[in-house]
């Protein structure tokens, strides 16, 4: 990995820094300028690691997603959760379809099922927490936190099982595994105790994780 593909990720730190100083501060109109500028470092660190094409047009396309789904957050009620949640499910179907062509499903190790366990507990820990404020967007919610944890699971069974000394496919499953952590945070914070504690450890925990996404881009890590 070369001093440019950290560009990126360097950018970040003071976009990151400023974001949660908005955020703590409660500065909306700040925040609406810094999370769109902090996004886009995970966007033009993709660019650094390699050029669009057609090899990696899924993972442009759920950092693309994840984006519009970062600028549909800024809203704070159901209406931009719905169109957030929206976005970052298309993400995630764009990930699942990068990722799972490299699953090779018969090598797995059956200790790899055990992964899936904390994700499930995590999931409906936060769901059971949340439901009674879902509404109408409860089976989005599930459905979501489906197609999340088979992604993640899927990512970390790769990395752990069967290619343990490969680069990119770690920062593929530490990505992941950040952004699930992230969605708790979020949804937490959306539904179940609004608090900047949720931001404190969440915002920083996705941005580390699209940044990881990005980077295993790199040909040279």
């Amino acid at each position: 990995m070369t001093l440019l593909h950290a560009l990126g990720p360097l950018l970040a730190v003071p976009c990151l820094a400023a974001l949660l100083v908005s955020v703590y501060r409660e500065q909306a109109g700040r925040r609406r300028v810094i999370k769109p500028l902090c996004s886009l470092t995970f966007v033009l660190a993709a660019l650094l690691a390699t050029p669009p094409g057609r090899e990696h047009l899924w993972a442009y396309l759920g950092l693309g997603l994840s984006f519009v789904g970062d600028i549909l957050l800024l809203g704070e009620d159901r209406r931009a959760l719905g169109g957030g949640l929206a976005a970052f499910l298309l993400a995630h179907a764009c990930y699942l379809a990068w990722v799972l062509p490299g699953v090779h499903w018969g090598e797995l190790p059956l200790w790899t099922l055990l992964l899936a366990l904390p994700l499930l507990a995590a999931g409906g820990w936060i769901l059971r927490a949340a439901w009674p404020r879902l509404g109408a967007l409860a089976a989005p919610a599930v459905l979501y936190f489906c197609a999340l944890s088979f992604l993640t699971w899927a990512a970390l069974a790769t990395w752990l099982g069967q290619a343990p000394g490969d680069p990119a496919a770690a920062l593929r499953g530490l990505g992941l595994g950040l952004f699930f952590a992230s969605d708790i945070a979020v949804a937490r914070h959306r539904l179940v105790v609004p608090g900047f504690v949720n931001k404190a450890w969440g915002l920083p925990t996705y941005y580390l994780s699209q940044h990881f996404l990005a980077l295993s881009l790199a040909s040279t890590l």
